[in-house]
């Protein structure tokens, strides 16, 4: 069976990832923690078994393994391997506006300095755009390419990789970096109501006595490994896409861990949320350097109330004193090809006024593909959960409700 969002089945997908694997010269290990639901954890090596990065997979144990293979190679591609550095170097003011008025006010500031940007294909007519290499790539920012002369001091805390994912194909990387693009969005603007602002908007609560047998089940286990009820939330602002967040009453440490997943069928949405969320107190619990993170996120951010507020995320509190609507997302995306969810999807956020951008960072014939999606108009705000000092840069956008209707 193809799993959903897919072009290959599990164990078509994991010969691929070897192959790739093995083909780079890399060498893995994976750890499994979790007993009802899995998170495991990958480390790559290379050759002479130096270490190069992690990834952690979640679900069943085939369904983490894979994950995990496939995310540590997208880490590996993404941050330090030559073929996510391609760029070319242009004036700070012919990167257009658009990436949100603090980080359009940060590039203004140098109008004539000279940085390294990656092109990137808009997705319905395939023109070319500029936008900066180091907020898609932090990793660059560390080692700038000869010629790039743009000061990053302010820049750098606004870089993340966001909306980049892996795939066995081009079109199911894309779709997945689509689909992470468009769920951290709705995380921003989420965060940005409740907690930044702490503004009335109501909590959707998904109604557990609506969802399908197979999430029920997987709800069950989530909790199961993690000793506590597991509350989810539907945070979605996007009409082409579900966006879940789940979270647990308590959890051990000064930011509220949580879990989000976005999808056009909403319960593939709901399963990444609940997966990801018990990979995140897993990771927190067994890796130190995931705990020490969350800590110092916290104490990076107390002297700004709001964005300290943001970066906390104090889901109970928030869940005990808001409005609450108790809703059934339903389905919205049948089950058709990748190519046919990546479409739709593209096409609804077009409906919405935006102009999705695509830049292939890595693909050869056979091999796996690594991509990139950049939304101009979407908020980053999110990354004020790692402690990052930034601001929100758009106005906030309200959910739609019609898809409960």
């Amino acid at each position: 069976m193809i799993p959903f969002e897919r072009e290959f089945p599990l164990a078509a997908a994991r010969a691929r990832i070897e192959a790739a694997l093995a083909d780079h010269g890399l060498r893995w290990r994976a750890t499994v923690h979790g007993e009802a639901l899995h998170a495991t954890l990958v480390e790559l090596f290379d050759a002479e078994g130096r270490p190069l990065c992690t990834g952690v997979g979640k679900g069943d144990a085939e369904t983490a393994l894979v994950g995990g293979l496939f995310e540590a190679f997208e880490h590996h591609l993404a941050l330090h391997d030559a073929c996510s550095a391609h760029h070319v170097l242009t004036p700070a003011a012919r990167v257009p506006q658009g990436l949100g008025k603090a980080i359009d006010a940060l590039l203004a500031e140098q109008p004539e300095s000279s940085m390294a940007c990656r092109v990137y294909a808009d997705f319905f007519h395939g023109g070319a755009a500029l936008y900066p290499l180091a907020l898609a790539r932090p990793t660059y920012i560390d080692d700038p390419a000869p010629g790039d002369d743009f000061d990053y001091a302010s820049l750098r805390r606004y870089a993340c990789n966001s909306g980049t994912a892996i795939g066995s194909t081009p079109t199911e990387a894309s779709l997945h970096a689509m689909n992470e693009a468009i769920e951290r969005d709705d995380v921003s603007h989420f965060l940005r109501a409740h907690f930044h602002d702490r503004d009335d908007e109501a909590l959707r609560v998904v109604d557990r006595r609506t969802v399908e047998r197979d999430i029920e089940r997987l709800w069950s286990l989530a909790e199961r490994e993690l000793g506590q009820d597991a509350i989810l939330l539907d945070i979605s602002s996007h009409k082409s896409a579900h966006t879940f967040l789940a979270f647990a009453p308590t959890c051990p440490h000064p930011v509220h861990v949580y879990g989000s997943g976005s999808s056009a069928r909403a319960s593939h949405g709901m399963r990444r949320a609940l997966s990801e969320l018990v990979q995140m107190h897993v990771m927190a619990q067994v890796a130190p350097a995931v705990a020490n993170d969350l800590i110092r996120a916290e104490l990076r951010l107390r002297p700004w109330p709001r964005l300290h507020r943001a970066c906390v995320a104090d889901l109970p509190a928030r869940f005990d004193a808001a409005r609450r609507q108790h809703v059934t997302p339903r389905n919205t995306a049948s089950a058709g090809s990748v190519a046919a969810q990546l479409s739709q999807g593209m096409r609804g956020l077009r409906d919405e006024g935006y102009s999705p951008l695509v830049h292939t960072i890595h693909c050869r014939h056979g091999d796996i593909a690594l991509c990139q999606v950049l939304v101009p108009g979407f908020e980053h705000y999110h990354i004020v959960g790692h402690g990052n000092l930034v601001v929100p840069s758009f106005p906030i956008r309200r959910a739609s409700h019609a898809r409960y209707a």
